[in-house]
């Protein structure tokens, strides 16, 4: 079942703390069915949709580069006429559609993106205190706008 589903054992034994056993959910959206002018405010609505009663927040993604790619950002920088920064903005670029949210539900943190065709939803083992907080390759910046309950 589990291997139909794509999801782990623990992920269908668990219930409510399913999330806690899986890295990541991704489940297919769709954005035509969301309110918004944007898809920024589209994607809002879906986190808000599946985190009704939570506080949401919006993340500011940024490439914690690896110590290759900052000597080729610095060699770059120097030896010719290109800004510094081009390893981090080749990175950003890729991840352009998507949204990302910290959820705060009843205690539990999620990071969620939000992409036009999906959403993914991680379950942090430790909530996020600071306005930054560094997750594997990434950092993330919390930022002060929020998903209101009033743009449902």
């Amino acid at each position: 079942m589990a291997e139909l589903l794509d999801v782990s054992v623990d992920y269908l034994l668990d219930g409510d703390d399913a999330m806690q056993a899986a890295s990541a959910i991704r489940e297919p959206i769709d954005l035509g069915k969301f309110e918004g002018r944007t898809k920024r405010r589209k994607k809002g609505h879906a986190v808000r949709n599946r985190f009704p009663d939570a506080t949401i927040r919006s993340l500011q993604r940024s490439k914690v580069l690896s110590r290759n790619e900052r000597v080729v950002d610095n060699v770059l920088g120097v030896l010719t006429d290109a800004p510094f920064g081009i390893p981090g903005l080749m990175h950003d670029v890729d991840h352009l559609s998507e949204e990302l949210y910290l959820v705060d539900d009843s205690g539990r943190q999620f990071v969620v993106a939000v992409a036009d065709e999906w959403i993914e939803i991680r379950r942090m083992s430790e909530p996020a205190i600071a306005k930054e907080l560094e997750l594997g390759d990434w950092r993330y910046r919390v930022s002060s706008y929020k998903v209101g309950l009033d743009e449902q």
